[in-house]
Protein backbone atom coordinates (compact mmCIF):
# COMPACT_ATOMS: atom_id res chain seq x y z
CA UNK A 1 0.00 0.00 0.00
CA UNK A 2 2.91 2.37 1.03
CA UNK A 3 4.28 1.86 -2.88
CA UNK A 4 1.75 4.28 -4.13
CA UNK A 5 3.50 7.46 -4.49
CA UNK A 6 -0.12 9.46 -3.15
CA UNK A 7 -0.69 7.11 -0.06
CA UNK A 8 2.73 7.88 0.85
CA UNK A 9 2.26 11.71 -0.24
CA UNK A 10 -1.28 11.72 2.45
CA UNK A 11 0.78 9.99 5.39
CA UNK A 12 3.60 12.23 5.67
CA UNK A 13 1.33 14.81 5.26
CA UNK A 14 -0.44 13.35 8.17
CA UNK A 15 2.61 12.62 9.87
CA UNK A 16 3.09 16.36 9.87
CA UNK A 17 -0.02 17.42 11.02
CA UNK A 18 -0.16 15.12 13.98
CA UNK A 19 3.34 16.26 15.09
CA UNK A 20 2.52 19.63 14.51
CA UNK A 21 -0.25 19.52 16.72
CA UNK A 22 1.48 17.75 19.65
CA UNK A 23 4.35 20.37 19.51
CA UNK A 24 1.53 23.12 19.67
CA UNK A 25 -0.26 21.59 22.88
CA UNK A 26 3.29 20.83 24.40
CA UNK A 27 4.14 24.49 24.11
CA UNK A 28 0.84 25.91 25.29
CA UNK A 29 0.49 23.53 28.24
CA UNK A 30 4.42 24.80 29.07
CA UNK A 31 3.50 28.32 28.67
CA UNK A 32 0.43 27.52 30.37
CA UNK A 33 -2.26 29.07 27.51
CA UNK A 34 -3.82 25.48 27.21
CA UNK A 35 -6.85 25.84 29.99
CA UNK A 36 -5.62 29.29 31.31
CA UNK A 37 -9.59 29.06 32.64
CA UNK A 38 -8.40 25.76 34.47
CA UNK A 39 -8.43 26.46 38.37
CA UNK A 40 -4.83 26.01 39.49
CA UNK A 41 -4.94 26.13 43.05
CA UNK A 42 -7.28 24.68 45.79
CA UNK A 43 -8.70 27.93 46.25
CA UNK A 44 -9.35 29.07 42.56
CA UNK A 45 -10.93 25.20 42.60
CA UNK A 46 -12.87 26.47 45.56
CA UNK A 47 -14.09 29.39 44.32
CA UNK A 48 -15.01 27.60 40.79
CA UNK A 49 -17.12 24.94 41.99
CA UNK A 50 -18.09 26.56 45.27
CA UNK A 51 -19.85 28.61 42.91
CA UNK A 52 -21.35 26.68 40.62
CA UNK A 53 -22.84 24.45 43.57
CA UNK A 54 -24.04 26.69 45.30
CA UNK A 55 -26.36 28.27 42.02
CA UNK A 56 -27.15 24.99 41.72
CA UNK A 57 -28.94 24.46 44.92
CA UNK A 58 -26.57 22.24 46.67
CA UNK A 59 -27.05 22.16 50.32
CA UNK A 60 -24.14 20.23 51.57
CA UNK A 61 -22.99 22.59 54.39
CA UNK A 62 -19.81 21.54 53.40
CA UNK A 63 -20.22 23.02 49.65
CA UNK A 64 -20.93 26.32 50.94
CA UNK A 65 -18.08 26.55 53.96
CA UNK A 66 -15.80 26.00 51.48
CA UNK A 67 -16.87 28.36 48.96
CA UNK A 68 -17.11 31.11 51.68
CA UNK A 69 -13.53 30.29 53.10
CA UNK A 70 -12.27 30.53 49.42
CA UNK A 71 -13.71 33.67 49.28
CA UNK A 72 -12.78 35.28 52.33
CA UNK A 73 -8.96 33.99 51.68
CA UNK A 74 -8.90 35.77 48.18
CA UNK A 75 -10.40 38.98 50.05
CA UNK A 76 -13.71 39.32 48.81
CA UNK A 77 -15.50 39.68 52.20
CA UNK A 78 -18.42 41.31 51.09
CA UNK A 79 -19.39 38.47 48.50
CA UNK A 80 -18.80 36.09 51.60
CA UNK A 81 -20.53 37.56 53.36
CA UNK A 82 -23.79 38.09 50.80
CA UNK A 83 -23.03 33.94 50.41
CA UNK A 84 -23.32 33.48 54.23
CA UNK A 85 -27.04 35.14 54.47
CA UNK A 86 -28.05 33.27 51.81
CA UNK A 87 -26.82 29.74 53.33
CA UNK A 88 -28.58 30.70 56.89
CA UNK A 89 -31.87 30.81 54.36
CA UNK A 90 -31.70 27.27 53.21
CA UNK A 91 -29.24 25.29 55.37
CA UNK A 92 -30.04 23.75 58.29
CA UNK A 93 -27.70 25.26 60.88
CA UNK A 94 -28.56 22.90 63.52
CA UNK A 95 -26.34 20.06 63.45
CA UNK A 96 -22.90 21.91 62.28
CA UNK A 97 -23.83 25.23 63.05
CA UNK A 98 -21.40 25.66 59.34
CA UNK A 99 -22.96 29.16 58.63
CA UNK A 100 -22.49 30.70 62.37
CA UNK A 101 -19.09 29.46 61.64
CA UNK A 102 -18.84 31.14 58.48
CA UNK A 103 -20.03 34.36 59.72
CA UNK A 104 -17.63 34.15 62.52
CA UNK A 105 -14.81 33.96 60.29
CA UNK A 106 -16.33 36.61 57.81
CA UNK A 107 -16.53 39.27 60.64
CA UNK A 108 -12.73 38.10 62.51
CA UNK A 109 -11.72 38.50 58.65
CA UNK A 110 -13.27 41.79 58.19
CA UNK A 111 -11.77 43.15 61.26
CA UNK A 112 -15.10 42.88 62.93
CA UNK A 113 -13.74 41.27 66.44
CA UNK A 114 -16.07 41.88 68.87
CA UNK A 115 -18.91 41.07 66.39
CA UNK A 116 -17.21 37.55 66.11
CA UNK A 117 -16.72 36.93 69.41
CA UNK A 118 -20.46 37.23 70.10
CA UNK A 119 -21.23 35.81 66.80
CA UNK A 120 -18.76 32.35 68.31
CA UNK A 121 -20.34 32.31 71.90
CA UNK A 122 -23.36 31.85 69.95
CA UNK A 123 -22.85 29.21 67.84
CA UNK A 124 -20.51 27.54 70.68
CA UNK A 125 -23.71 27.23 72.95
CA UNK A 126 -25.98 26.61 70.34
CA UNK A 127 -23.78 23.58 69.16
CA UNK A 128 -23.37 22.35 72.74
CA UNK A 129 -27.21 22.26 73.46
CA UNK A 130 -27.63 20.53 70.30
CA UNK A 131 -25.04 18.13 71.17
CA UNK A 132 -26.25 17.18 74.59
CA UNK A 133 -29.72 16.77 73.02
CA UNK A 134 -28.93 14.28 70.48
CA UNK A 135 -26.51 12.37 73.21
CA UNK A 136 -29.75 11.97 74.86
CA UNK A 137 -31.46 10.92 71.77
CA UNK A 138 -31.36 6.93 71.22
CA UNK A 139 -30.11 6.04 68.27
CA UNK A 140 -28.38 9.31 67.15
CA UNK A 141 -24.59 9.37 66.32
CA UNK A 142 -24.09 11.43 69.23
CA UNK A 143 -25.80 9.31 71.67
CA UNK A 144 -23.36 6.32 70.29
CA UNK A 145 -20.36 8.74 70.94
CA UNK A 146 -19.77 10.63 68.06
CA UNK A 147 -18.06 14.09 69.27
CA UNK A 148 -19.11 17.65 69.01
CA UNK A 149 -18.68 18.95 65.53
CA UNK A 150 -15.52 20.42 64.59
CA UNK A 151 -17.12 23.85 63.91
CA UNK A 152 -17.58 24.37 67.93
CA UNK A 153 -13.09 23.96 68.17
CA UNK A 154 -13.11 26.63 64.91
CA UNK A 155 -15.50 28.90 66.92
CA UNK A 156 -13.35 29.04 70.14
CA UNK A 157 -10.63 29.30 67.86
CA UNK A 158 -11.84 32.53 66.23
CA UNK A 159 -12.95 33.83 69.70
CA UNK A 160 -10.10 33.29 71.15
CA UNK A 161 -7.85 35.74 68.66
CA UNK A 162 -10.84 38.02 68.23
CA UNK A 163 -10.16 38.60 71.95
CA UNK A 164 -5.94 38.75 71.25
CA UNK A 165 -6.98 41.59 68.75
CA UNK A 166 -8.56 43.39 70.89
CA UNK A 167 -5.71 43.42 73.57
CA UNK A 168 -7.95 41.12 75.99
CA UNK A 169 -5.26 38.98 76.60
CA UNK A 170 -6.51 37.26 79.58
CA UNK A 171 -9.91 36.65 77.68
CA UNK A 172 -7.68 34.86 74.96
CA UNK A 173 -5.89 32.77 77.61
CA UNK A 174 -8.83 31.48 78.79
CA UNK A 175 -10.29 30.40 75.45
CA UNK A 176 -6.85 28.53 74.56
CA UNK A 177 -6.93 27.27 77.26
CA UNK A 178 -10.37 25.05 77.16
CA UNK A 179 -9.10 24.47 73.62
CA UNK A 180 -6.19 22.78 74.93
CA UNK A 181 -8.29 20.84 77.60
CA UNK A 182 -10.07 19.37 74.21
CA UNK A 183 -7.49 19.10 71.95
CA UNK A 184 -4.16 18.63 73.77
CA UNK A 185 -2.31 17.85 71.10
CA UNK A 186 -2.75 20.87 68.85
CA UNK A 187 0.69 22.45 68.45
CA UNK A 188 -0.47 25.01 66.96
CA UNK A 189 -2.42 26.33 69.83
CA UNK A 190 0.01 25.51 72.03
CA UNK A 191 2.41 27.50 70.38
CA UNK A 192 -0.28 30.84 70.10
CA UNK A 193 -0.84 30.41 73.72
CA UNK A 194 2.69 30.44 74.45
CA UNK A 195 2.74 33.84 72.69
CA UNK A 196 -0.36 35.08 74.87
CA UNK A 197 1.60 33.73 78.00
CA UNK A 198 4.71 35.87 77.02
CA UNK A 199 2.51 38.69 75.99
CA UNK A 200 1.45 38.64 79.59
CA UNK A 201 5.23 38.19 81.56
CA UNK A 202 4.84 34.77 81.76
CA UNK A 203 7.96 33.65 80.12
CA UNK A 204 8.46 30.16 81.97
CA UNK A 205 4.50 29.19 81.25
CA UNK A 206 5.30 30.72 77.47
CA UNK A 207 8.66 28.08 77.28
CA UNK A 208 6.90 25.33 78.72
CA UNK A 209 4.06 25.48 76.24
CA UNK A 210 6.69 25.95 73.22
CA UNK A 211 8.20 22.63 74.49
CA UNK A 212 4.90 20.81 74.42
CA UNK A 213 4.46 21.74 70.86
CA UNK A 214 7.74 20.12 69.95
CA UNK A 215 6.58 17.31 72.32
CA UNK A 216 3.62 16.53 69.55
CA UNK A 217 5.46 18.02 66.01
CA UNK A 218 9.35 17.66 67.33
CA UNK A 219 10.31 19.86 64.00
CA UNK A 220 7.34 22.45 64.29
CA UNK A 221 9.17 25.20 63.16
CA UNK A 222 6.74 28.04 65.10
CA UNK A 223 7.76 26.83 68.26
CA UNK A 224 11.88 26.00 67.43
CA UNK A 225 11.33 29.87 66.39
CA UNK A 226 9.66 30.94 69.65
CA UNK A 227 12.29 29.04 71.34
CA UNK A 228 15.35 30.78 70.03
CA UNK A 229 13.69 34.18 70.25
CA UNK A 230 13.73 33.07 73.90
CA UNK A 231 17.05 32.84 73.90
CA UNK A 232 16.88 29.54 75.95
CA UNK A 233 18.09 25.76 74.04
CA UNK A 234 15.71 23.93 72.14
Amino acid sequence: MFSDPIVRLLTGVLVVVVLLFLSTVVAALFLGVLGSETPRTTRERDLVVGKYEVDAGNTDPTVWKQYIAALVDSGRIQEAQQVVDRGMQVIDNRPGADMTFAQTQVNYSDGKYAEAIATATGGMDALTAYHEAQKNTDGTPESKGQPISDNYWGMLYLRAVSHRELGQLEDALEDFDAYLAGKKTASNILVERGDIRLELGDREGAEADYRQALVHIPDYQPAIEALEKLGVER
